[in-house]
């Protein structure tokens, strides 16, 4: 949360400054929201970064610890969430957005395309959309690796062989079982 809302203010400033006139730009007006979102960029971009990159280190290992660390049910949570939260973000700050330009096209005069309002909008819509890309990806990257169950991960090769084999028999006992079951069905209609 520290890291989203010290980018959306970032954020923010920069875009106040590029999209509206206003004349106080050089006061007090921008540095408040500015300090604040540097502090908390100062504050939570590490934390975050730190553990983000730990977690990911991790799940993107091809032992029985990676797949246990991409199958975990808190990791699933946390991505699909914030991936979820992202998108709803997202779709909401671009209709208010789109709201502002629809309330120009219908004649309010109390309403600036180019306002401090859309600056925040845009800034936090930006934010969402890094974010939700970022989790975005990391979920894609889980989906690429083999499913493997974690218990499997952990034998030595010669033992997944052999547990591999043993599957593999039972299963062509269970196929072999079925054909004939079907064969028998065949002759007796």
């Amino acid at each position: 949360m520290l890291l989203w809302i010290g980018l959306v203010n970032v954020v923010q400033v920069i875009l106040d400054a590029l999209l509206t006139t206003r004349q106080a730009m050089n006061g007090p007006v921008w540095e408040r929201p500015l300090a604040t979102g540097v502090s908390l960029l100062v504050v939570g971009a590490p934390v975050w970064a730190l553990h983000w990159r730990a977690v990911q280190h991790v799940a993107r290992r091809t032992d029985a610890e990676g797949a246990a660390e991409r199958a975990s049910l808190p990791r699933r949570i946390y991505l699909y969430g914030v991936a979820f939260a992202g998108a709803i973000l997202i779709l909401y700050y671009l209709a208010q957005v789109i709201y502002r330009i629809f309330l120009l096209i219908l004649g309010d005069r109390s309403v600036a395309l180019l306002s401090p309002e859309l600056a925040e909008d845009l800034a936090r819509t930006a934010i969402a959309a890094f974010l939700w890309g970022v989790h975005l990806i990391a979920l894609r990257a889980d989906g690429r690796f083999p499913d493997v169950p974690a218990e499997l991960l952990a034998l030595d090769p010669a033992e997944q062989r052999a547990h591999l084999d043993d599957e593999i028999a039972a299963m062509e006992s269970t196929l072999a079982k079925l054909r004939a079951q079907r064969a028998a069905l065949d002759h007796t209609n």
